[in-house]
């Protein structure tokens, strides 16, 4: 048996450093996808690829669990649900960490108690004018929180941090997944903002990232 296999998205130079644990092969794509909208080929190509690929690379391609951080949570959202839509096995475990999980939002509507939040109205603005332009939110990949299919994700891991922007609907997407039956675990981190897992103080990002290990290894060692 191989190494199990954790698959996905990150953001900033930390994210490909990260230690990982002993027994588990960490693999993140360079590309999120289309630019242009809700990217789906790409990511579920590579989703497929590290599933298939285990026996030449030395992991478990039975083992395998997405997760990331911000717009990596939303891009391992749309892979889960993708593998649920197109009868493609299911990930071991799903970990989404401070996403945008339902862009029907208005921008307005996704306040901070700081006035300069680190995810602000003008960024999310540019994100859905550029990465999301022209694409109907309504569609359950845009905005995976709609998704009809909710109850068939795999063990979930979502963390969210007091002072985000993001904070409200991704709570409200964890007490939907918990409500569908969906195994979760739910973290409100006090004191910090989006992408804190990246930044000072060091022990919120700690206990953060113990908790995403605590999580896998829970999947992981479930028979299958």
């Amino acid at each position: 048996m191989g190494k199990t296999t954790a698959f996905g998205w990150g953001t900033g130079p930390r994210s490909r450093n990260q230690r990982t644990p002993r027994g588990v092969s960490r693999l993140q794509p360079r590309d999120c996808g289309n630019p242009r909208g809700p990217p789906r080929r790409g990511r579920q190509d590579a989703y497929l690829w590290v599933r298939g690929s285990g026996a030449a690379h030395g992991w478990d391609g039975d083992r395998v669990s997405v997760g990331g951080p911000s717009a990596g949570g939303h891009l391992s959202l749309g892979v889960a649900l993708t593998a649920i839509e197109r009868g493609d096995p299911s990930p071991a475990a799903l970990s989404v960490e401070f996403a945008p999980v339902d862009l029907t939002l208005p921008n307005a509507r996704r306040t901070s108690p700081r006035s300069r939040p680190v995810v602000g109205q003008a960024l999310m603005d540019l994100v859905m004018n550029t990465y999301f332009a022209g694409a109907d939110t309504n569609l359950p990949l845009v905005s995976p929180a709609l998704h009809p299919a909710l109850d068939r994700l795999p063990p979930t891991l979502v963390i969210t941090a007091e002072h985000d922007t993001l904070r409200d609907e991704a709570d409200r997407f964890a007490g939907a997944l918990e409500r569908a039956g969906v195994e979760v675990v739910h973290r409100v981190f006090e004191g910090v903002d989006h992408g804190f897992v990246y930044h000072r103080p060091a022990g919120p990002a700690r206990a953060a990232i113990s908790l995403m290990g605590e999580h896998l290894g829970s999947a992981f060692r479930r028979p299958r």
